[in-house]
Parts: structure tokens; sequence; C-alpha cells
């Protein structure tokens, strides 16, 4: 098992924002119940989080291109050249925090007492010229590396089920300072709604997120939620059909469609998006 690559000071930048991102949404789980996974192909690098929130499943996937991420990449296994790592997500924030200040840094898994550490190797740039390096960083982080059969199974998402209803989300930054502001009214639980503008074809919907308590009602609306898919025709999938009773309105209304978060997870999702970009998908 090999794995050697080369990442440039551009690339380790959006690497070290993706962790950082990620970092804010671990902590919504408990900490006992999560676990930080790294998986590694000759297509792509890919970093997930399962964890529990009140008994309840949660995932984080982020993928990015192997050719994107790396200048130069080595992979070698038995698992048909996949190799996957469990890893302490803090250990990774700070090597990745001190490789984004160098100019190149090299990765490559290795053994150190006979256990496996996945090293960063860093280099920066001499202040008087970008072709001279002036000193070399080294950092270690312990890892497990993961059976075949589970570094197999770490693969993306699927999203059969959660089609009905896909758009466009707003600036992640105004979604959070909506949802931090309808927080202050006190309640626990937001309210998404998106409803469908116009006939046929059209994609323009409204977005309203709302939280309601004995004192008070708030309502937030954007005009610019742009709908992906138009699932009118198409049945719903296994998942939605068992969904919950949000899930049947949606359904039965097919021009609208609701569900409840809860607001701190929300605003921490929001924020951890924004780090790395401006607007998404919501499914």
């Amino acid at each position: 098992m090999r794995f050697r690559a080369t990442v440039n000071k551009a690339n380790t930048e959006v690497l070290w924002k993706l962790v950082q991102g990620l970092q804010k949404t671990s902590r919504m789980f408990e900490k006992k119940t999560s676990r930080f996974l790294v998986r590694m192909c000759p297509s792509d690098f890919a970093m997930t989080i399962r964890g529990q929130e009140e008994g309840a499943d949660f995932l984080c996937w982020c993928q990015i291109p192997m050719k994107r991420l790396c200048e130069t990449v080595l992979i070698e296994s038995k698992r048909h050249d996949i190799i996957g790592v469990s890893i302490e997500l803090e250990h990774l924030a700070n090597a990745l925090r001190y490789a984004s200040a160098g100019e190149v840094t090299m990765l490559r898994l290795a053994k150190k007492d006979g256990v496996p550490v996945l090293c960063f190797e860093i280099r920066l740039a001499h202040p008087d010229s970008a072709n001279d390096v002036a000193m070399i960083i080294t950092h270690q982080c312990f890892v497990e590396i993961l059976p075949g059969e589970e570094a197999e199974s770490l693969t993306t998402p699927g999203l059969e089920g959660l089609k009905e209803w896909r758009f466009f989300l707003p600036n992640f930054r105004q979604v959070k300072s909506c949802v931090e502001r309808l927080r202050i009214a006190g309640g626990e639980e937001i309210v998404l709604e998106i409803h469908k503008e116009g006939g046929g074809d059209s994609t323009n919907a409204t977005l309203k997120l709302s939280m309601e308590t004995p004192d008070v009602n708030l309502v937030a609306t954007f005009a610019n939620a742009d709908l992906l898919v138009d699932d009118d025709d198409e049945p719903p999938g296994p998942q939605a059909a068992a969904g919950n009773e949000a899930g049947a309105r949606q359904r039965r209304g097919r021009r609208s469609g609701q569900t409840f978060f809860k607001a701190k997870a929300v605003s921490t999702l929001m924020h951890s998006a924004s780090l790395v970009s401006d607007r998404g998908v919501f499914c």
C-alpha cells in the first residue's frame, strides 16, 4: 500500500477551508459517536464525518477530483487502489493550517515505530526567491488504516428519494444571518418551505424560513431559490414514499414542500458551507 501526492499552495488552502467547514459541522454530533474518515483513490479524494445526534445517524461528505487537488499522485493498494484511513479531524486541521503557509506540500503514508502516519512535508519558499526553499517542516498525523471492505464502502451518498425538490439556496451567509435572527425568538425548530411560482416548466421558486413560538411568529422570504428539477411527473422514490409527515404534505401539494430543522443545525451548516462557497443545492 502506497500513497504519495504533491499539493500546491492554492489547493492546500482549499483543502484547509473544507476541513474547517467539516470541523464546524462535526460539533453538531456527539463526539464519542463521530468518526472522520478519508478515502483516497486515483479518481478522487473524499472526506466524511459519520456521527449521531440524539440517536439519529448523520453523514457529511466532501469529495474533490484527485487531478484537481494534486499536481502528482501515486496510489497503490490491493483493493482496486483504494485506501481508507480514520484520522482525528483536529490533527488534520492543524497540519493543513501549517501547510497552507507553504508553497508546496508533499503528502505520504508511512509508519512511525510501526504505527501508520500521514506525513506532511511542507516546503516554505525563501523570502528573496520563490524558486528556493527556505525551510522544510514535517508534520505527522497518526491514522488507522481501514479494512479493505470498509474503505470500498466509502462511496458518495445517494440522493434516491431526495429529488422531489432540488433548488439553489440563496447566499449561505444571508441564510445564516436570517436563521440567527429567527433564533432570537427562542424557538428550537425552523420550518423551511419552498413554493413553485408560475406553471409549466417554470423554475422560479420562493423560499420561506419561519419560526413560531407562543409569543411571536417570524418569517423570512427569499425570492431567488431557483428550482433545478421539476418532478411533478415523476413518482417519488422509495425513501420519499416512506417519508415523514412533512414529506407527505410535500407530495400532496406538489407545488410546495415543507420540512422542519433544528435552528442550531441549520445555522452551523450554513456557516460551514460559507467557508468554501456562496451558494449550494438543497435536496
